[in-house]
């Protein structure tokens, strides 16, 4: 493949992160796409997943292999992250990857690598102090 293989797809919200409160405690379901997929039903696709808790303690998922077959549907191969794992996240982030493996059990270069967050994120315009202005008139 020409061009670096595409980033894993994970159901995030608008800032990024993916969303405890909708999970709830169904396991985590990601996609792995990449054009022709369905052509290398046998192969295997390697999954990376560097995580880290808000405390800086680290979650890693990296080396399982996932094999190409009938379960593929139209968003790609499903990978599937069992729900506690996703939970222990809470407040921390992840870096997602993968590498195909090809049916000669040759690995091809890695992903675009996915970067989110896990659960809720701080909003920062509710951090931000409430400016003052002091009055600035009849002072000259």
């Amino acid at each position: 493949m020409a061009d670096s293989y595409p980033a894993p797809k994970v159901p995030l919200g608008p800032d990024n992160a993916g969303d405890l409160d909708e999970l709830g405690s169904s396991d985590l379901i990601t996609h792995v796409h990449f054009p022709d997929i369905d052509l290398h039903q046998g192969a295997f696709i390697i999954i990376y997943w560097w995580g880290c808790k808000s405390n800086g303690e680290a979650i890693d998922h990296a080396g399982e292999r996932w094999p190409i077959n009938n379960t593929l549907d139209p968003e790609g191969l499903p990978i599937t992250f069992v729900n506690r794992r996703i939970i222990d996240l809470d407040g921390g982030w992840v870096f997602y990857s993968y590498v195909f493996e090809n049916l000669n059990g040759d690995p091809q270069p890695e992903s675009k690598r996915l970067f989110f967050y896990v659960g809720k994120r701080p909003s920062l315009t509710l951090q931000l102090p409430v400016p003052h202005i002091s009055q600035s008139h009849d002072l000259a």
